[in-house]
């Protein structure tokens, strides 16, 4: 069971909302503890591809036809869900070229079924809602 910040109850899959960002958040293990991270559809990092020629900024995926992420995450390689820890990035803008490293050399790439957007800052912890948990 988890407790907000102002004292709402939630279940382990609960979705609240998060009055001052003005969207829907979700429990989950921070750099800075349980936060209320945004919810965040489809996009994800994945390592193997960049916004860039460079290959130096991020991209993050989504499904083609979905509205634009807000928001990008990444997890730790934990061996348990619970260990797992999300770090949580504003999405940028949409690309509409992908690049992948191969050894030193960068290259654009097609990635079928998805829209790449360029990875941006990581968001401020502090500002996300507190989340605690509640045992019994």
């Amino acid at each position: 069971m988890y407790t907000s910040a102002d004292g709402l109850l939630g279940e382990v899959n609960s979705i609240f909302f998060d009055t001052v960002l003005k969207e829907e958040c979700v429990p989950r293990r921070t750099p800075m503890g349980f936060r209320c991270a945004p919810v965040v559809q489809a996009a994800a990092i994945t390592k193997p591809y960049y916004a860039d020629a460079a290959c130096t900024i991020p991209a993050a995926m989504a499904f083609v036809g979905c509205a634009a992420p807000t928001h990008a995450v990444v997890t730790s390689n934990a061996t348990c869900a619970y260990d797992m820890e999300y770090r949580v990035y504003a999405m940028g803008e949409k690309v509409p070229t992908v690049y992948a490293l191969s050894g030193a050399s960068c290259s654009a790439v097609t990635v079928q079924g998805y829209d790449a957007y360029a990875v941006g800052p990581e968001v401020n912890y502090s500002t996300l809602a507190t989340i605690a948990i509640e045992t019994e």
